[in-house]
């Protein structure tokens, strides 16, 4: 009875793989809806919390080879360069007023080293480019070290305009698909990047330890085995995973030692297929849904743009749908003769032999 269950078995195995063989791969029609979200139709009714994204560190602070080689710079393109290559996520370091400005500034690691203006001016280019490309949505995160008031981001983000593409949500809500997002022309999220001197008054700021599990920094030695991936920031599970694929070094600049400044030298090993192979290590380790972010930096030079696309599902620009789909083609069965008609029954009777016992 067992021998004819595997025999029975074995038969109905080699059928579906007889018709799968023969089989044509079926087409489907073109996608009517017009809408593509982020430049995507298949991304439009995914909810915010399962779309990845390229997160430039300091977004704004940018090398200057020509006239300050040594400035501790995070980025190679400017905020218009990067929105122009696909950047979608920001981060920008905010500190207070210079004395006679009562606008906040830019500043990395602070506003001794590298200072990058008025933070308005950044936000200037996002309200910009929000206007100009409706279906288009942008996070930024705001670094608040020394706990700047609440009051001047809110007149920043007001002056520029940007408070009315700015998204809301109760922490513990659900996020809404892109369509939604966009149907709504809530286009912006705002999320406070660690201390928390903004959330409680201002609503359109998203509070990181209540939205984001960020992992730690990739240590100066490491290994594309060893990635670590403990939280540096969280209090529990969070909707949203931040993956940190940077390194920081201490370096002097200007004869002063600083700490926690960008390694360029390593920014081109980094910015490799070891974004994704840190990325699923560390969703794995924290069981997360989906990987959010994947916060760099140096984003130019590196392939983090393919990296991107293949977690979101897309092509990379050029490909073709053939090159992911396995080529199925109809087997000649090989010429039996006296010599090998022995050798095959007996390897037959073995593996249903084989076959046999696994259902026992």
């Amino acid at each position: 009875m067992l021998f004819s269950n595997a025999l029975s078995s074995l038969l109905l195995v080699s059928t579906a793989l007889l018709a799968l063989t023969s089989s044509t791969i079926t087409r489907y029609p073109e996608d009517k809806d017009p809408l593509k979200c982020n430049g995507f139709n298949s991304l439009c009714d995914l909810t915010y919390d399962r779309v990845s994204f390229i997160l430039t560190r300091s977004s704004f602070a940018v090398a200057k080879p020509d006239t300050d080689p040594n400035l501790p710079a995070t980025q190679n393109l400017t905020i218009s360069q990067q929105l122009t290559a696909g950047i979608r996520a920001f981060q920008f370091n905010a500190f207070p007023p210079a004395p006679g400005s009562s606008g906040l500034q830019q500043c990395f690691p602070d506003c001794s080293v590298y200072n990058g203006g008025q933070l308005t001016d950044s936000l200037n280019l996002i309200y910009n480019f929000l206007t100009a490309n409706t279906n288009q949505i942008i996070t930024i995160f705001i670094d608040n070290p020394t706990k700047a008031s609440p009051l001047l981001f809110q007149q920043a983000f007001t002056s520029s305009k940007l408070i009315d593409f700015a998204f809301t949500k109760a922490a513990q809500a659900p996020w809404p698909t892109l369509r939604t997002m966009i149907n709504s022309n809530k286009r912006l999220v705002v999320i406070e990047d660690s201390s928390l001197g903004l959330t409680p008054d201002l609503p359109w700021v998203l509070a990181n330890t209540d939205s984001v599990l960020q992992t730690a920094v990739v240590a100066p030695d490491f290994t594309p085995t060893n990635w670590d991936c403990s939280p540096y920031i969280s209090k529990g599970f969070r909707s949203l995973l931040s993956i940190s694929h940077y390194t920081s070094i201490d370096s002097t600049y200007k004869n002063v030692k600083i700490q926690g400044l960008p390694n360029s030298t390593i920014a081109t090993s980094l910015n490799t297929d070891l974004l994704a192979l840190h990325a699923f290590a560390c969703r794995s380790t924290q069981s997360y849904p989906w990987i959010s972010y994947i916060k760099v930096d140096f984003y130019n030079p590196g392939i983090p743009d393919n990296v991107i696309l293949g977690l979101n599902s897309q092509y990379i620009p050029g490909d073709k749908e053939e090159n992911y789909i396995p080529i199925f083609s109809k087997r000649v069965a090989p010429m039996i003769n006296s010599s090998t008609s022995n050798y095959l029954k007996s390897l037959s009777l073995l593996y249903i032999i084989t076959l046999a016992i696994s259902f026992i």
